[in-house]
């Protein structure tokens, strides 16, 4: 696996930190991989956090970035703290991340060409990998057309489920693909966090 990355929290508006990153990382010159949870499918937020969203008193703003950079920005927003008023609230190391996924399909056919799609796509990804389950079964079918008097058709169902885990860049990546590519079950991403 190439870089490291850490989960930062900060105590500031969103805008204020996404313009401060943007601003600092075109200063330093350099290519530095980073994702707000928010925007990549990533779970950062407890209950707490997301009711606060929700009534519009959100002030926590989760970052995945790499390591080496966190400390930059950690130190950039320590000196101009009395001008933006921006905390650190915690820096943690990601350890792996992974999210979980069920598709389901009417023939099996189409279920084994899906799942050599997700395969072929994680060998191109660094450090990440899929465990998949088959199964089939029974899932009532109703049509809703008819006001709720259509009869119940059971049809055979193919599900393919199962987890994709390891480094994030390649997770949330692959993530994209699966939403990108069909219907289906997509948890969101869940970081596996150093104590």
């Amino acid at each position: 696996m190439g870089k490291k990355f850490v989960e930062m929290v900060f105590d500031c508006p969103f805008i204020l930190l996404k313009g401060f990153l943007r601003g600092l990382i075109s200063c330093k010159d350099e290519e530095v991989e980073y994702f707000f949870p928010k925007l990549a499918g990533i779970e950062a937020e407890t209950l707490k956090e997301t009711l606060k969203e929700w009534l519009g008193l959100e002030s926590h703003v989760h970052l995945c970035i790499e390591k080496k950079f966190a400390d930059y920005l950690q130190t950039a927003l320590e000196k101009n703290y009395e001008r933006l008023k921006v905390k650190v609230v915690s820096k943690r190391e990601i350890e792996k991340a992974y999210f979980d996924f069920k598709f389901a399909f009417f023939e099996e056919k189409a279920l084994n060409e899906f799942r050599k799609k997700i395969e072929n796509a994680v060998k191109g990804c660094e450090g990440c990998n899929v465990k998949i389950e088959k199964s089939e079964g029974f899932e009532p079918l109703s049509d809703d057309f008819g006001g709720g008097l259509a009869p119940v058709v059971p049809a055979k169902r193919y599900f393919l489920e199962g987890r994709i885990e390891g480094y994030l860049p390649s997770v949330v990546k692959m993530r994209d693909f699966m939403v990108n590519e069909r219907i289906g079950d997509i948890s969101k991403i869940k970081l596996v966090l150093k104590d």
